[in-house]
C-alpha cells in the first residue's frame, strides 16, 4: 500500500505525464516565457556562465535548456518520465550538449551523492506539489557547494490578482481559495492533484541555519499572470502600463509576499 507521499508523488508523476506532449503549446506564452527570463536574469547577477546547476521538477526542459544555451552545465530532473522524454528530445533539438535529464524526485537526490551545484533551481511553482518541505530542504543543503545558492519560484497562500479578480466578480471562493490546506489542482485532463501553499517566511525557515535569505520578489503582483492573458490581450494598453508599475512594488515589505508567485534567493552560508 503507497504511503500518503508516495500516492502524492504518483498522481503528480500521472498528471504532469498527462499534458507532457501537449505543455508547450497549451501552457506557455508570452506571459510565462517573460517570467523565466527574468528569473534567468537573477540566476546570471547570481553565478557565472559556466557554474553547473540542478533543475529540479524541470519539466519538458524549457529552463535547462534555456540556461544551458547561454553557458550553464545544467543538470535536469522530473518525476514524470514523460516530461523527461520531451526535455531530452528539446535537447536534440537545440543541440544543447552541456545539458542532461534524469528520472529523479527532488525529495531523494541521492543520486548526486558526493556531487555539489552552484545553484539549485525550482521554477513555477514545482515545490507547491508537496505540503511538508523539510526533507527537500536537507537534501538541497547537501547538493549546494558552500556559497551557493538556491533559487525558487513558489506560490504563495496569498494572491493579490486572485483576491482583487475573484472580489470583482463576487466571488469570495475564488479570491481566498489559496488559503485552504490543500487545492485540488486543475487543467491535467482530468487527472488531479493536491497543490500547497508556502508563505515565504515558512518556507525559507525550513533551509535555517544552512541558507540565508538574500533576495524576495513578488512575481505578477499587480501584472496578469499567465493563467489571465486573455485579460492581458483585451486590455493591453493597462497590462503594458502595469508592467511599467510592477517592479516598484514588487520587492516592498508584505507586497514581496503576495504576488501569483514568488521569486525567492537563498545563499548557502
Amino acid at each position: 500500500m503507497l504511503t500518503d507521499r508516495k500516492l502524492q508523488t504518483a498522481q503528480v508523476a500521472e498528471a504532469f505525464d498527462g499534458v507532457a506532449e501537449i505543455f508547450e503549446d497549451s501552457l506557455e506564452n508570452e506571459i510565462t516565457g517573460g517570467l523565466r527570463q527574468k528569473a534567468y536574469s537573477i540566476i546570471r547577477s547570481l553565478v557565472s556562465s559556466g557554474a553547473s546547476i540542478l533543475d529540479i521538477n524541470c519539466g519538458i526542459g524549457i529552463d535547462a535548456v534555456g540556461l544551458a544555451q547561454v553557458g550553464y552545465r545544467v543538470i535536469g530532473i522530473d518525476i514524470s518520465p514523460k516530461m523527461i522524454q520531451q526535455a531530452l528530445g528539446r535537447a536534440k533539438k537545440f543541440s544543447v550538449k552541456n545539458v542532461e535529464f534524469l528520472l529523479a524526485s527532488f525529495d531523494d537526490l541521492s543520486p548526486f551523492a558526493g556531487k555539489t551545484f552552484d545553484l539549485v533551481f525550482s521554477n513555477f511553482g514545482g515545490l507547491n506539489c508537496v505540503e511538508h518541505l523539510e526533507a527537500f530542504a536537507k537534501q538541497a543543503d547537501l547538493v549546494t557547494k558552500p556559497g551557493g545558492y538556491f533559487v525558487g519560484v513558489v506560490m504563495p497562500p496569498v494572491c493579490l490578482w486572485e483576491v482583487i479578480s475573484g472580489l470583482a466578480h463576487l466571488n469570495l471562493r475564488t479570491a481566498f481559495r489559496r488559503l485552504k490546506k490543500n487545492v485540488p489542482a486543475t487543467g491535467f485532463r482530468g487527472k488531479t492533484f493536491w497543490v500547497h501553499y508556502h508563505s515565504p517566511r515558512s518556507f525559507s525557515s525550513l533551509f535555517k541555519p544552512s541558507f540565508k535569505a538574500q533576495r524576495l520578489c513578488a512575481l505578477n503582483l499587480i501584472t496578469p499572470p499567465p493563467h489571465a492573458l486573455a485579460f492581458a490581450k483585451r486590455h493591453s494598453r493597462l497590462a503594458k502600463f502595469l508592467e511599467t508599475v510592477e517592479p516598484a512594488l514588487q520587492s516592498l515589505p508584505f507586497l514581496r509576499a503576495i504576488g501569483d508567485h514568488y521569486l525567492i534567493v537563498l545563499k548557502k552560508e
